[in-house]
This record gives structure tokens, sequence and C-alpha cells, in this order.
């Protein structure tokens, strides 16, 4: 699960490499495609955007991401 400061994001479905870069493939979270935002987006895998990785619980959480998802 992709969070930032709290809300859900989305479900990481695979990381990809475009280029020199990394980044997670994001299945936006239902309330925010109800909005009427887009149904996936992408993030950089790196900093600033990943604050903390969750292994045990399964949670990344992002900063700028919200941005990234509501400019797509």
């Amino acid at each position: 699960m992709a969070k930032e400061e709290g809300a859900r994001l989305g479900k990481v479905l695979e990381i990809e490499r475009i280029g020199a870069v990394d980044y997670m493939q994001i299945k936006t979270d239902d309330a925010f495609v109800k909005k009427g935002l887009p149904k996936q987006f992408l993030v950089p895998y790196q900093p600033p955007f990943i604050v903390n990785v969750n292994t045990d619980e399964g949670v990344i959480d992002l900063t700028g991401a919200l941005g990234i998802l509501e400019a797509s």
C-alpha cells in the first residue's frame, strides 16, 4: 500500500525502470478515482518521494505523490 500523511493513495502494482529511474506503478485507491483522478499513476522510487518502507506491514510512506496523482 502507498500512503501519504495517513491517506491511502493506492496499491503498488510493480516497480518499472524508465531510463535510469525506477518508478512505482500505483493503482489509485477507489476514493481518489471516484473524484475523477487517474486509475493508475507513476511515482519515482527514490528520495525525496520515499519517506519510509515498512516491509512487515506492506506500506510505503510517500511525500509529493498526491501532487503527482492530482497533476496526472
